[in-house]
C-alpha cells in the first residue's frame, strides 16, 4: 500500500513528466491528508533502495504469493476497540476528524486490526475490491466512518473471510513504537481523539535490528534531520563497513521546492531562508573571487 504525504506531490511530478505514470490513486493537486481519514490508496510496492535487498524481497514474495502478510494488535481485543475507538462514530469535514457518538460493533463479527502497513496478495485484493458479500458491503459501510480505518479494515475482513487460512501475523517491519513518548494527543487540533505514532530510530535502538529473528525488511521510522548515525550504521551493518575517506555521511540532501509548484507553494518562512542563504551565498562568492583566482568555492557553511 503507498502511505500519502503532504509532499508527494514533486515526486509524482517526476513520475508523470518522465511517462513511468504515478502509483498514487489521488490526482496532483490534492492536497495532504488529514491524519486518521480513510484516503484512497493504490496498492503499490515501492522499490527498495538496495538492488540485493530488492531482490531478497522478490524472492520472499514470490515464494509466499498467496500469504497475506498483516500484523495483529496482540492485545486484548475489548481493549484495543476501545483505545481505537471503533465504538465511536466519525466523520471527516473541513480538514477536520469529527466524533460525533457511540455505535455499536457489527454483531458475529470478529474485529481485529493492528499496523496498517502491511502486504496482501492479489487474490485478497480482488476479493475486496469485486466481491458485493455481506461481509465486504457490510465492512465498507462500517468503516467509512472509522478512525485509522486501514488499521482494521483489511484485518477484520481477512480474518472472517474464507481468505482466513493465508493470513501471517508478521508484516516484514520493525516500527520504533514508545509509547511514553510517541503519544501525546498530538493530533488533538485535527482529530477528536488521541492518537500515536512511531518514533525515530537513534544508535541506542541499534539492538532491536540485531535482535530481529523473523523476516523483515522493512523499518520506520528513520529521519535524518532527527539522526543521521543510525542509516549510516544500519547501512555498515548490513552490506559492510563504508570505504575509507566515503564524503557525506553525516550530511543528507532534503528536496523542499519543486519549479512547477511556483513560489505560492512555499511558505513566508521558507521565503526569508532562500533569499538569506541567496545573498550569502552571492557574498562568498564575490569574496572568493576577490581573493584567491584559484578558489571557486561559494558553499554555503551554516
Amino acid at each position: 500500500m503507498s502511505h500519502r504525504e503532504e509532499a508527494q506531490d514533486t515526486l509524482e511530478g517526476l513520475c508523470l513528466s518522465s511517462g513511468l505514470g504515478t502509483p498514487w490513486a489521488p490526482p496532483r493537486g490534492a492536497g495532504g491528508g488529514v491524519w486518521g481519514v480513510c484516503c484512497p490508496r493504490d496498492p503499490v510496492l515501492d522499490k527498495v533502495e538496495d538492488d540485493e535487498s530488492n531482490n531478497q524481497l522478490v524472492a520472499f514474495l514470490s515464494k509466499y504469493r498467496d500469504l497475506n502478510f498483516i500484523k495483529s494488535h496482540g492485545r486484548d481485543n475489548a481493549r484495543f476497540i476501545r483505545k481505537q475507538g471503533l465504538d465511536r462514530l466519525f466523520y471527516e469535514c473541513d480538514t477536520h476528524m469529527w466524533r460525533l457518538g457511540d455505535r455499536k460493533i457489527p454483531e458475529g463479527i470478529s474485529v481485529d486490526g493492528g499496523s496498517d502497513w502491511f502486504l496482501l496478495n492479489r487474490m485478497f485484493v480482488e476479493y475486496v475490491i469485486n466481491s458485493k458479500d455481506n461481509l465486504v458491503t457490510n465492512m465498507k459501510r462500517f468503516y467509512a466512518y472509522t478512525l485509522l480505518p486501514a488499521e482494521s479494515f483489511f484485518h477484520t475482513v481477512l480474518e472472517n473471510s474464507g481468505h482466513c487460512g493465508s493470513m501471517v501475523d508478521n508484516n516484514l517491519r520493525i516500527t520504533n513504537w514508545n509509547r511514553k513518548l510517541g503519544c501525546k494527543c498530538q493530533y488533538k487540533h485535527i482529530v477528536d481523539w488521541c492518537g500515536c505514532s512511531p518514533n525515530d530510530f537513534k544508535p541506542s535502538d541499534f539492538h532491536r535490528f540485531q535482535q530481529t529473528v523473523r523476516p523483515t525488511f522493512f523499518a520506520r521510522k528513520f529521519e535524518a534531520s532527527v539522526n543521521q548515525e543510525i542509516v549510516n550504521q544500519l547501512d555498515a551493518y548490513l552490506f559492510g563497513p563504508f570505504p575509507q575517506g566515503t564524503p557525506g555521511l553525516n550530511s543528507y540532501w532534503e528536496n523542499v521546492y519543486d519549479e512547477p509548484d511556483g513560489v505560492a507553494s512555499l511558505s513566508d518562512t521558507l521565503l526569508t531562508y532562500y533569499h538569506s542563504f541567496t545573498r550569502m551565498g552571492l557574498v562568498r562568492a564575490a569574496a572568493s573571487l576577490q581573493g584567491n583566482p584559484n578558489d571557486h568555492s561559494c558553499r554555503l557553511v551554516v
